[in-house]
């Protein structure tokens, strides 16, 4: 969870200027919808990626390949979130 840290404080920020922060109620919508369909897109990527890895036969394990896989991807997505210039 730490790691979504930057993230959560850093996107009211930049909805509040994409929005404008005039109107109080679009930029609480604005950041509920954004964090719906994360939540939605967690939701099936976690339950996919169970599966997968409970189906795994490896030799370093069923769950390591999948969360070796995983950190390199977070950093890469975290790395190029720096980059990005709007939501």
């Amino acid at each position: 969870m730490a790691q979504l840290t930057p993230v959560q404080l850093l996107l009211p920020t930049q909805i509040d200027g994409l929005v404008g922060s005039a109107s109080g109620s679009e930029s609480v919508l604005a950041f509920g919808v954004i964090s719906d369909i994360a939540g939605a897109c967690a939701l099936i990527v976690y339950l996919l990626t169970g599966a997968l890895s409970d189906r795994t036969t490896s030799r370093y394990g069923r769950r390591r390949p999948w969360m070796l896989a995983g950190t390199v991807l977070f950093a890469i997505a975290l790395a190029l979130l720096g980059l990005q210039l709007t939501l």
